[in-house]
């Protein structure tokens, strides 16, 4: 079933209660207390990504190995995970862990959405690093930053 944007809706979970039966990671947890930990975690992740952007100009070498960490954490699943719904996104993630279950098989999250299985970030798997506006801005930042430090020690 589609949403008003096209997309395909997360799967429709047996129960809340249920548990994962094979998963190497969530194997005997409920589906309700993984997509809880999911959610404290992105919610986690997210005000640290946040303070990693406010504190860029303070520090910028460590503040970008925060961000990048980060963004390889999740934008496999959302591109705008940052600023996405952190209960939303573990929904979404939850589907995509019990498929897996399902399954018996760590297949990747881009071998999930190619099976047109439901998801909701097909944006995601188009939009490449031209999605990433923010990408162009931090690479455009330590490029002036490298200059800069060029220029100074040259003079």
């Amino acid at each position: 079933m589609a949403d008003q944007g096209g997309e395909q809706a997360p799967p429709v979970l047996a129960g809340e209660g249920d548990r994962f039966q094979w998963h190497p990671t969530y194997k005997g947890r409920t589906y309700a207390d993984v997509r809880q930990e999911l959610a404290t975690e992105i919610a986690r992740d997210q005000r640290a990504y946040n303070l990693a952007m406010e504190g860029a100009e303070a520090d910028e070498h460590d503040s970008l190995s925060s961000v990048i960490d980060l963004d390889r954490k999740w934008s496999d699943f959302d591109l705008g995970w940052a600023e996405a719904d952190p209960d939303e996104l573990a929904g979404r993630i939850l589907g995509f862990e019990a498929e897996r279950d399902r399954r018996r098989q760590l297949m990747p999250w881009r071998e999930y959405q190619a099976a047109d299985l439901p998801v909701t970030n097909r944006m995601a798997a188009s939009a490449g690093v031209a999605g990433m506006p923010w990408l162009w801005v931090i690479i455009a930042i330590i490029v002036l930053i490298i200059i800069v430090i060029v220029l100074v020690t040259v003079l």
